[in-house]
């Protein structure tokens, strides 16, 4: 290709990618807050720019500037940072301080080898596990595969019921609902 030649679709690429990280950038200067950790900051940041890419060239039109745009997301990224944080705190997350001393509510999470262990590291019986295991699985059974993927989300991953809808395409409410049922439904088999 020629210097003469236009290029059309890899400049269109490339300005989205640079307008991508110049938002990125901006975001990344702009959004910390007192009691931020660096992940938190890092964790605003992407949400912020996984919902710019979901509508990059309507972004791109309203706000041809990437820093305007920043400057428009970055209150309401730095907002959704101190919601999810309120709402995993409410579901009994535990706060961690991080490297950089800032406390943030976070849930353990545990490889799924570390939770077939028996406390002592070693199932003392492979009979006992086998049968707990197939417990667990009749009991998530009776469980509708969404419902149990968001079960699965909430309470084994640690997202928040919102992240998780969103996720599964779902509403706020009907995601608490089927939450809700789902649960309803665990209780009834663990009882029976």
């Amino acid at each position: 290709m020629n210097s003469t030649t236009p290029r059309t679709e890899p400049t269109d690429l490339a300005d989205d990618a640079w307008y991508c990280e110049e938002v990125r950038v901006a975001l990344m200067r702009s959004v910390r807050r007192p009691g931020m950790s660096r992940q938190d900051v890092e964790d605003a940041v992407g949400g912020a720019l996984l919902r710019l890419v979901r509508t990059l060239r309507e972004t791109r039109d309203r706000y041809p500037n990437p820093r305007i745009y920043a400057a428009a997301v970055r209150s309401s990224s730095t907002e959704d940072h101190f919601r999810r944080e309120r709402a995993q705190r409410a579901q009994g997350a535990r706060t961690v301080t991080g490297d950089d001393g800032a406390v943030t509510a976070r849930r353990r999470i545990v490889p799924l080898d570390d939770l077939h262990a028996s406390p002592a590291g070693a199932a003392s019986d492979p009979t006992d596990r086998t049968a707990d295991i197939a417990e667990v699985r009749w009991i998530l059974a009776g469980v509708p595969a969404p419902q149990r993927l968001l079960l699965w989300r909430v309470h084994a991953e640690g997202a928040t019921v919102t992240e998780a809808a969103e996720e599964l395409g779902w509403s706020r409410t009907v995601a608490s609902r089927a939450l809700s049922g789902a649960l309803d439904g665990v209780r009834l088999r663990v009882a029976a």
